[in-house]
């Protein structure tokens, strides 16, 4: 068993980001509005009722949307754009680096540098020249063969409408091989009760050439708010992407509609709640801003479905939003690709019974009461809303809806979906015996910043047998030299390094004694089939990751991670791939405090 201070895992950042869209010239000409099934086309291009009922007509966003979102729908969409365009949209790209890169990463929302362009998108047959189509997502969903989009309808002709929807959202679902994840999730949280997009799939074509299944969810805009809040769009809507409810990082919650406050009361009303000592105190202010009944449900939900990077899990990926009848937030999904895991991310266990990783969570399982709040509501969706022989039936359903129009993948679906079966008839059993052994405490703090902070510099030489990661003596095994700079001081110590394959990804990592109880250790990891001899292999943070770490075990066993390299370069001078043959080299880069490590 390679020891637990070695492995490092590779994580993807989820949507969020996405920026309003510009609105076209109120001059430019207007396509025909396509015709719904209560209405016609009169001769000067408008619409009217096509039967004087003498009550007032339903709002034609809410029944296209309808139409739009039937379970056992397929959207069609085509996509028509200048190939240099679609060239210029498929490269556009965020760097981890360059978001989290200084000390005030976290001093206003997140933006990516997305354009639009103008598509001639037809959609089930109804052609919307002139529409606006451009790249979403921030980090871990972004693809240049198979970018997720946003479509709005009247960016470069004005008032130009689907049905009366302006927008529609085509997710890309790179993180999630079976496709029909996100669906399932936001189902559940319906079936929870709680306001949640809509969502069903989307066979895309663009420029003739197939891309295959995309996951169409309903963007959580006004035309959203009027259907899930019974009319009540005024409110305060914000999107929080790495944003929590306490000092340092409420500014990046993004206001999303016209009608939201920007100054982000609503949000700091909370994070002032939190902040009061007092349980009792801080129980009554808080029930005054946030509709503490919806969170619990929300917060449960969000462990059901082991959302490890939603809200609780890494304070990511979901909306808040206050209506004017309410005047209390209440928490919205979003962002659900990486769901059904039962993995340890991001600092969050999904096989424990609660993700805790936001100062909301946090506080409240402090208090008895609501933390039995909290599992009194967990136990009880597990009763009334996990229901495996439905999920497994939802599952079979959305597959075999979806097969028709799913590219190869070289059977990786097929393994992906017996992962979420397993996910699905092991669930229960999981939180039961979770909820059956003593309450985890959090002792340790919040994170601190994720901002990255050039701290140092590494290089690390290796020579060493490959297939040694389950070495029983890893600091006799092999040469290493680990030298550089930390926080303005020199190091250079040998040691050993060991190397091998385990999965998808090759570890090769050098460690040296610092102390007769203190090891410096660094690790690379990176995928397998970039391992060769002369390699050289570019260090970025995401699927190429260098850490260094440090263990006293004086103090604790647990690894502190002292730096991370975003901009580096491993290179492998002598490889066969062969068990107990020497592979050599080095790696090197300025290293940053900080990051998600």
């Amino acid at each position: 068993m390679r020891p637990v201070w070695l492995i490092v895992v590779v994580l993807g950042w989820g949507c969020g980001g996405d920026d309003p869209a510009p609105k076209g010239d109120p001059s430019s000409p207007t396509s025909e509005t396509p015709i719904l099934p209560t209405q016609v086309t009169t001769t000067d291009g408008t619409t009217t009722d096509s039967v004087d009922t003498g009550t007032e007509p339903p709002d034609p966003a809410i029944a296209t949307a309808e139409a739009l979102f039937q379970p056992d729908h397929v959207v069609m969409v085509d996509i028509d754009m200048d190939p240099a365009d679609a060239e210029r949209l498929g490269s556009e790209t965020n760097r981890i680096f360059d978001l989290l890169d200084g000390a005030d990463c976290l001093d206003e929302p997140w933006s990516g540098p997305f354009n639009w362009y103008e598509a001639d998108v037809t959609v089930d047959g109804q052609l919307m020249p002139r529409s606006g189509i451009r790249k979403k997502g921030l980090i871990g969903s972004l693809s240049s063969d198979k970018p997720s989009l946003k479509l709005d309808f009247d960016t470069f002709v004005a008032d130009q409408e689907l049905g009366g929807l302006e927008r529609m959202t085509l997710n890309n679902s790179v993180s999630d091989g079976t496709l029909v994840k996100q669906c399932l999730g936001y189902q559940l949280f319906r079936d929870a009760g709680l306001p949640s997009p809509r969502c069903n799939f989307a066979s895309v074509t663009a420029l003739d050439e197939p891309l295959g299944v995309y996951v169409h969810v309903e963007p959580l805009k006004k035309d959203f708010l009027r259907w899930a809040f019974d009319g009540d769009d005024d409110g305060d809507l914000y999107e929080g992407t790495l944003s929590d409810f306490r000092a340092g990082w409420t500014n990046t919650f993004e206001p999303d509609t016209n009608d939201t406050d920007p100054s982000g009361a609503p949000i700091l009303a909370v994070t002032s709640a939190l902040e009061l000592d007092d349980d009792d105190a801080m129980l009554e202010a808080l029930g005054q801003v946030l509709d503490l009944d919806h969170f619990y449900r929300f917060w449960a939900m969000e462990v059901l479905i082991g959302h490890v990077d939603g809200f609780s899990g890494n304070t990511n990926n979901y909306y808040v939003y206050r209506p004017e009848s309410s005047g209390k937030l209440v928490f919205l999904p979003w962002g659900i690709d990486s769901i059904f895991w039962q993995v340890e991310a991001f600092g969050a266990d999904t096989t424990a019974v609660t993700l805790n990783n936001s100062a909301l969570t946090r506080r409240l399982w402090e208090v008895p009461s609501e933390r039995q709040r909290y599992l009194d509501t967990l136990q009880e969706l597990l009763d009334t809303v996990w229901d495996e022989d439905h999920l497994l039936a939802e599952v079979a359903r959305m597959e075999a809806l979806t097969e028709p129009h799913v590219l190869p993948d070289d059977g990786w679906r097929e393994a992906e979906l017996a992962n979420l079966r397993a996910f699905i008839e092991g669930r229960r059993a999981a939180i039961e015996q979770a909820m059956a052994e003593p309450l985890p405490s959090f002792d340790a703090p919040l994170r601190e910043g994720i901002c990255l902070v050039e701290n140092g510099e590494l290089r690390v030489d290796f020579d060493t047998p490959w297939g040694t990661l389950d070495s029983v003596d890893p600091l006799g095994t092999g040469t290493s030299t680990l030298s550089g700079e930390l926080d303005g001081g020199s190091y250079e110590v040998d040691g050993g390094a060991i190397a091998g394959v385990e999965g998808d990804y090759v570890t090769i990592a050098g460690l040296a004694l610092t102390s007769p109880t203190e090891l410096r250790y660094a690790v690379v990891q990176f995928p397998a089939r970039n391992m060769a001899p002369g390699a050289r292999i570019e260090l970025n943070g995401l699927e190429t990751v260098a850490l260094l770490a440090d263990i006293d075990f004086a103090v604790s066993e647990e690894a502190v991670v002292v730096g991370s390299i975003w901009d580096g370069e491993l290179v492998i001078d002598t490889y066969t791939g062969i068990a107990g043959e020497p592979v050599t080299g080095h790696f090197e880069g300025v290293t940053y405090g900080g990051g998600f490590y």
